[in-house]
């Protein structure tokens, strides 16, 4: 290879390399910020209130329905502790049925609320468990027998997030809870 070309290509390659950093900041400016669901921890009582809602979420130019916990999409955080029980009113402010599944949190059946678990329209759905589980994140949402994908799809999904002793002792440390602490309470 001559010099002349070694040089050509190195400096293409060059250039191409950062093109695609040049290009992310440049598009950047036109997207919204993430949002960060809020937090929220169980009350002086132990209970937690959810509200299932419709609501009117923008996306770019347009206003869509949209449906959330707590919201008009999608649903806060629920912060959960290991060994601590707590009490959760789930209130259905829809038009139609739906359910709440705690995914990945280990719960008796009884109030997992798989297709059984049915919460009519303006109805409230009240469960009672303590999470036994290492520090975990899961989530949470309808769990409608038929209805599952489209209710999830309008929005109604939440993360839930198990503590323990362990990672208390680790986020002290290492900070690993960023996110999470600075999130805003609801």
């Amino acid at each position: 290879m001559h010099r002349r070309n070694f040089i050509k290509l190195t400096a293409a390659i060059g250039v191409a390399s950062v093109l695609p950093a040049w290009s992310r900041l440049a598009f950047a400016a036109d997207r919204p910020a993430l949002p960060i669901p809020g937090l929220l921890t169980a009350d002086a009582t132990n209970r937690i209130a959810i509200n299932v809602q419709a609501g009117k979420t923008q996306f770019g130019p347009h206003l869509a329905t949209t449906w959330g916990y707590n919201g008009n999409l999608l649903g806060p955080a629920l912060q959960l502790r290991q060994g601590k029980a707590v009490t959760v009113d789930i209130h259905n402010q829809l038009s139609e049925e739906t359910t709440l599944h705690w995914h990945g949190v280990e719960v008796p059946g009884e109030v997992d609320g798989g297709p059984q678990g049915i919460i009519k329209p303006g109805e409230t759905r009240t469960v009672s468990f303590t999470p036994t589980q290492r520090a975990a994140t899961c989530w949470l949402h309808p769990h409608q027998h038929g209805k599952t994908g489209r209710q999830v799809a309008m929005g109604l999904a939440g993360l839930v997030l198990i503590e323990d002793n362990e990672l208390r002792k680790l986020s002290k440390k290492k900070n690993v809870n960023e996110v999470i602490r600075h999130s805003p309470k609801q």
